[in-house]
């Protein structure tokens, strides 16, 4: 019994997925954040392809180009799918209808989590494809290490996804949890810290996660000695603790 009641909350998971992958559409926020894609990979790439250049001569040195930019980019897409998934529901109080059905809440959870990484991960492929191939035509190669700091991005994903969905479940706006979620990510965590490690006299700040996802470009480099099992697991914990924080705080959250 308590198998085929596990079995069917993941079922319920899933069908939570579906139904969060047709709220984004709806939303448009599928086409906000295409257009976004669109226009970075394209201005980019047309600036190289008219401006002559030391970077299209070098298969490494554009796909580090680009790379360089994709952590600003996985912050957009968490703050835009993660910091208002589960918030949204409070402040359009259609959890009051979700939450009146047969179907336990860390199925919501995870539901909506697992919708939100797969969505950023979806453009973070996207845009990887789109480098390689104008890194082709364009230098005339492709970098050595890609296929790694395409790993390295997707954890990337889900640490800044952690961060984003819990302070969807700890905040009562969606705006304040995107703005939080935007300027902790992009800047508040690595000042703080990097002033905590100044004074503490630490020299590396390894245990951050912005400091860990270098290894989404370092790779690239075989002359940088790279700790990427390291900085995978810095972002996973960063993604997995705030994940747990979050859900704590969903499970107790009323209205």
């Amino acid at each position: 019994m308590a198998a085929t009641s596990f079995s069917d909350d993941i079922r319920l998971a899933g069908v939570i997925m579906k139904n969060e992958f047709l709220k984004q559409r709806r939303g448009k926020r599928l086409l906000i954040f295409g257009i976004i894609t669109a226009m970075i990979l394209v201005f980019i790439t047309a600036a190289l392809a008219v401006v002559d250049n030391d970077i299209v001569e070098s298969p490494r040195a554009f796909c580090r180009l680009f790379l360089g930019i994709l952590t600003l980019f996985v912050i957009i897409g968490s703050t835009l799918f993660g910091a208002t998934t589960v918030v949204s529901e409070f402040e359009e109080r259609t959890a009051l209808i979700l939450f009146n059905r047969p179907i336990e809440k860390w199925s919501i959870y995870v539901g909506k989590f697992v919708a939100a990484f797969l969505i950023v991960s979806a453009y973070v492929v996207i845009y990887y494809v789109f480098v390689m191939i104008a890194s082709m035509i364009l230098a005339g190669g492709i970098a050595d290490g890609m296929g790694m700091s395409l790993v390295c991005s997707l954890f990337y994903v889900f640490g800044t996804l952690g961060g984003a969905i819990m302070f969807s479940s700890l905040m009562k706006k969606s705006a304040t949890a995107s703005i939080l979620t935007f300027f902790a990510l992009f800047l508040l965590f690595d000042l703080v810290v990097s002033i905590v490690a100044v004074i503490a006299g630490f020299e590396d700040t390894w245990f951050m996660i912005n400091s860990a996802s270098s290894s989404i470009v370092d790779v690239l480099d075989p002359s940088i000695d790279v700790n990427v099992l390291r900085d995978i697991l810095v972002m996973f914990v960063w993604g997995l603790v705030p994940a747990i924080i979050g859900f704590i705080r969903f499970r107790n959250k009323d209205f």
